[in-house]
Formats: C-alpha cells, structure tokens, sequence
C-alpha cells in the first residue's frame, strides 16, 4: 500500500520532516528513512511497521511486499515437524526419566523417552509459526479498515483465511517470541520472532510514513519548522494521529494541534460582524472548519497565547489564507480569547513581499495589548519572523523578574 518516492521539493520536504522524527499514516503512505529512533509501538502504527514499514533482511523487504516469499518458506518448513521426544529402545540420547518412569512397566522390553534430533520444526516453533499467522491477519484487517480499505478491496495476505479468531494476549505474543528467537530457522528468527517484538517491546526503527499529498506535506513542514523554533531537533519519534493525544504535538512550553477540527463553536460577532454572523446562520452556510495548526503556549510569549497558521502550497497567495484564517479565529474567539500571531504560510512566498522585519517591529508597537498580529510569510521565513516577534523567548512569566 506504499506509494513511489515523491518528486522534489516534496522530496526534500519529507526528508525536513522524518528528519524531526515525525510520521503519520494515511492512505497510500510514502515510507522514507530516518534516523534510528527507539519507540514503543501500538496500535494502527504497529500494525503498520510489522506489515509495511520494517524491512527484513531474509525476506528483502517488508512482509506485506514479500508475502508469498514468507508463505512459501512457511509451508516448506511447515511441511516437517520434528517432534522433541520420541520413544526409543536404549537411552542414546538425552532422556526424560518423569516420562519414561509414566511408559508401562511390565512391558517386555524396556522403553525410553530420549530426545529427537530434529531436523524441521519442533512442536513449539510450529505453535509460534501458526500464531504469527493468526496475529498479523488480525492486524492486517485491523489496519486496512482504519484506513478506510474496503473489505473487499484489500490485497489478502496469502495465509488469511475466513475465520476470525479472539484477540491473542501480550503474554502469548512474548512467549512466541521467545520460541521463535531461538530458533535455528531463519524466517522464525529474523521474521517471526522481529513482528512479535515490535508489539511486545520498544522498537528502534528506522522509516517513517508521510501522507502523500502535497498539500498535506507543505502543512507539516510548516508545523514542523515552527516546533523546531521552539525546540530544536527532536529525539524521540512522534506519531500524529495516533493515541490520546491525537494530532496533538507537545513541545516544552507549547502544544501544537494539526489539522484540528473546530467543531459546533460559535462565531465570533467580533470578527465577522453580527450582520454576517446573523445571514450565515439563517442561510445555514458552513465556513470552513479544519485548521491547518493551532500552537497554544503554556504561558503567553511577548503578549500573545498562541499561533493560528494557515499554509498554502503550489501557485497560491496570501490572499487565499485571509478569509479562512478570519472563520477559524472567529470559531476560536470564545476558547482561545487571548490575543494570537494570525499567521498566513504560503509556498515561496506566493509573490507577495518578502519579510520586512523594520515594518513588524513597527506593527508590534503599535500593537494594542490584546490585540491579535496578522503576518505573512513564506515557509523560509517562519524561524526569522518567530525570533522577530520574540516568541522564542521564555514565557513573559518567566521572564518577569522574582520579587
């Protein structure tokens, strides 16, 4: 389900945001490398790195890439089973004594339960064999149908059936692991046992997956180059749209919510006057509800609560952030009262003015206190106009002096 590698700049776009070890899944994701990075997995995310996004050296890509490969070495090693015991005339080998003691005694010739040399798999590895079977078909399904795969038009993985199983406890998972990881076979040792400690324990991974539209790229990169303003390069891996923070991203000091969705707030008066407000409602129009970010401080930083952004790519201007960015401030008026940076993103600067840092200054003073500040940029310009407006500073209530 992987899409071809992006054409530049996206390229290089992708690179800036695995770079800051951020990823997010969607349909048809590209998956690019990044630097190695431990996590723990869960959820759509695991499910993504044991079928698409870990590469296994035996198989010579992902799982899902080389299912038939897996499923043809299974069968074959499937086709043997070497039982660990076996019942022989003379302890030659290794022997069981319990089990021997429990053979019937008055048997004419004695018999002894010693150990088999195996030559396929033993009664455990073949146990493990079945389960990862069973597990990464209910991850599988799992994960095309939160990606909003139909049933019916998702790939089957050669092994899936039918039959739906009930979930398989961690505590099994770990012990298949185990089994498997000592295994002399290498589809259970590099393959088997590696999709089970994905799920069982941190992983250290080394790809990361990004929405292939450009438009969704240009948003990220804009995110991301606002918290690498507040925060320098980042250390641990982040997953948008996944757990209970969803699309939230914490920074110290600053949250960052991408894509949020406004919901049933109300117009702001304010901002779009009662006279529009009044016909919007009568005629049922619906403004646009889903912002690109909205950066809210811990404490507010040179006067202001936070940053609203619009990002624009391709042939756009700052003119076509204007009118969006008025709805989602006129929705956020009764959460965030507080003044914010209004801040319009467009992709090269969308041919208007470049930065005029004298003219921001300028505006700054002018500025009334809770006043919000309207500004402009390109993407180049996000780290020198966040440090123009002193937003990179402590919060103003660490910087007020102690008593």
């Amino acid at each position: 389900m992987t899409a071809g590698p992006p054409s530049a700049p996206e390229g290089a776009w992708e690179r800036e945001i695995r770079g800051w070890l951020l990823g997010r899944l969607g349909k048809n994701p590209t998956a690019g490398e990044s630097s190695p990075a431990e996590t723990s997995l869960g959820g759509r995310v695991l499910a993504w790195w044991v079928l698409e996004g870990k590469r296994h050296r035996f198989l010579g890509g992902s799982l899902v890439s080389k299912a038939a490969e897996a499923e043809r070495e299974a069968r074959r090693l499937d086709a043997v089973l070497s039982p660990e015991w076996r019942v022989e005339e003379s302890p030659a080998a290794e022997t069981d004594w319990v089990k021997t003691a429990l053979l019937r005694p008055m048997d004419p010739v004695p018999r002894f339960v010693v150990r088999a040399a195996s030559s396929g798999l033993t009664e455990l590895e073949r146990e493990a064999l079945l389960g990862w079977r069973r597990w990464t078909v209910d991850l599988w399904r799992g994960y095309t149908a939160e990606l909003g795969v139909p049933a019916g038009a998702s790939p089957r993985l050669p092994w899936q059936g039918d039959e739906v199983g009930e979930p398989i406890p961690v505590r099994q998972l770990y012990r298949w692991a185990q089994a498997a990881r000592r295994s002399r076979w290498p589809l259970l040792r590099e393959v088997v046992a590696e999709s089970f400690r994905a799920a069982v324990e941190p992983e250290s991974i080394d790809r990361l997956p990004l929405p292939p539209g450009r438009d969704a790229l240009f948003e990220l990169l804009c995110a991301v180059r606002l918290l690498a303003a507040f925060a320098g390069s980042s250390r641990h891996v982040r997953w948008l749209g996944e757990g209970a923070s969803g699309n939230n991203i914490r920074v110290p000091g600053v949250e960052c919510a991408y894509q949020g969705w406004l919901g049933g707030q109300e117009l702001s008066d304010d901002e779009l006057g009662v006279e529009c407000v009044r016909a919007l409602r009568r005629h049922e129009v619906t403004l646009p509800r889903n912002f690109d970010a909205l950066l809210r401080f811990d404490a507010p930083r040179a006067g202001f609560h936070g940053i609203l952004v619009e990002a624009k790519s391709g042939a756009q201007s700052f003119t076509d952030t204007v009118y969006q960015l008025k709805a989602y401030r006129a929705a956020l008026r009764g959460s965030v009262p507080g003044p914010l940076v209004v801040w319009g993103i467009v992709e090269g600067g969308g041919g208007g003015s470049p930065l005029d840092l004298a003219a921001l200054e300028h505006d700054l003073v002018r500025r009334s206190p809770g006043e919000d500040l309207w500004l402009f940029t390109s993407e180049d310009e996000i780290g020198q106009a966040a440090e123009a407006l002193g937003l990179l500073m402590e919060s103003d209530e660490e910087r007020r002096p102690s008593p």
